[in-house]
């Protein structure tokens, strides 16, 4: 999970760079939109990809059974410690966080469809104009578009504003940047989703310009327009409406053009580039020929897992024999069975194949299972005897 979480943050963070470094100031704004949209469902589908097939598997069907074997009594008491988990503390972590971050979603929206029907709503062509008794710019969200109260009585509203919303609520802008703000509650530490959400929006106002500049005359007034409103701003986390520093990039954003050449250069430089992030963050697995692992790899893997544990031998119902493992002898290595694909680990959980820590105690029974005994302590060697 922690592998996939880093694979998906920085496979988002390179599809932004290439936004940037290629597609961010070319005035081929659906493209920009499809682009930044696809990619980032792509960031989190991309480390799900596999590559290839392994065709690696060692044969175990007849190789016996791991089993961990919790011991009672004094052995097990004196080895019970309270141990601070660690894994639960950021699992609260992580919940309240993630609660934070889904409250304030919650309350953005239920203010905004509060304020909805609190004021008078007037359908208008494909939206509904919400008429607010503020001063404010005009902003939308999903199909309402808010208005001052005021401006509307006296139609003082300019229409290029008006166009402007309407192209947000007839493009469906605001489910791009819900579907973002949703994403961001899940996985708020991802330190990319604020820029995609920015650049998402940036590209939102430059799809509803150039709306305006095609439906009006006249980019000079039009510019005018927005510097005389951006300084009457309302900002609000899920709507479409004006800041200064993006109001500067649209301004310049206006008198751009792309040739047609060069908008079918970036987009066909993009695709290898996507292709690049499967191979680079896909999960990839390599063929091998044979279809059981050679005796040398499971001998490699038999002695990394048992290297530090201790073996209980016997012989028939001779005495109990404690002995490391580095001491058996070639004939009792070779009872042990193969290692299953994930042996298993002292809580008993299926996990990667990592060494048993040092001193633990196993137990290879006549009928071919391995005990692995939990708890278990190795009795002291037997005293010399005693000199004649």
């Amino acid at each position: 999970m922690i592998l996939y979480l880093i694979k998906s943050t920085l496979c988002l963070g390179s599809i932004l760079g290439i936004y940037y470094l290629l597609l961010e100031r070319e005035s081929m704004h659906h493209f920009k939109r499809f682009f930044l949209l696809s990619g980032l469902g792509f960031s989190f589908l991309i480390p799900l990809i596999t590559i290839g097939q392994s065709e690696y598997m060692i044969d175990t069907s007849e190789s016996g059974q791991y089993l961990v074997e919790v011991l009672s009594g004094n052995a097990a008491a004196s080895s019970a410690s309270p141990k601070f988990d660690v894994s639960l503390l950021f699992s609260v972590l992580y919940l309240l966080i993630t609660v934070v971050f889904l409250v304030r979603f919650i309350v953005g929206i239920v203010a905004l469809i509060r304020k909805a029907r609190q004021n008078r709503n007037i359908p208008f062509k494909n939206a509904t104009l919400v008429l607010v008794n503020e001063r404010i710019v005009p902003y939308s969200f999903c199909h309402y578009i808010f208005i001052a109260h005021s401006d509307y009585l006296s139609k003082e509203l300019e229409p290029e504003l008006l166009t402007h919303e309407l192209t947000h609520v007839r493009q469906g802008h605001s489910l791009d940047i819900l579907a973002i703000e949703l994403l961001r509650i899940v996985f708020w530490f991802n330190p990319f989703l604020p820029f995609m959400k920015r650049a998402v929006q940036a590209n939102h106002e430059y799809l509803a310009d150039r709306e305006v500049i095609n439906s009006h005359q006249g980019v000079a007034h039009y510019q005018r327009l927005l510097l005389d409103k951006v300084a009457g701003k309302t900002k609000i986390h899920l709507t479409s409406n004006f800041t200064y520093r993006l109001t500067k990039k649209r301004l310049k954003m206006m008198t751009k053009s792309t040739e047609k050449m060069r908008a079918r250069f970036f987009i066909s430089a993009t695709l290898p580039l996507m292709a690049a992030l499967v191979l680079l963050f896909g999960k990839t697995t390599f063929a091998q020929d044979d279809s059981t692992a050679s005796d040398a790899e499971l001998r490699s893997s038999i002695d990394s897992y048992f290297k530090d544990a201790t073996f209980v031998c016997s012989d028939g119902d001779g005495p109990k024999v404690y002995k490391p493992y580095q001491a058996l002898t070639e004939a009792e290595k070779g009872k042990i069975p193969p290692l299953p694909p994930s042996p298993p680990s002292l809580d008993g959980s299926a996990t990667a194949i990592s060494p048993l820590p040092k001193g633990t105690v196993v137990q290879l029974t006549e009928d071919g299972q391995v005990k692995i005994l939990k708890n278990a302590a190795v009795p002291p060697p037997p005293p010399p005897p005693a000199k004649k």
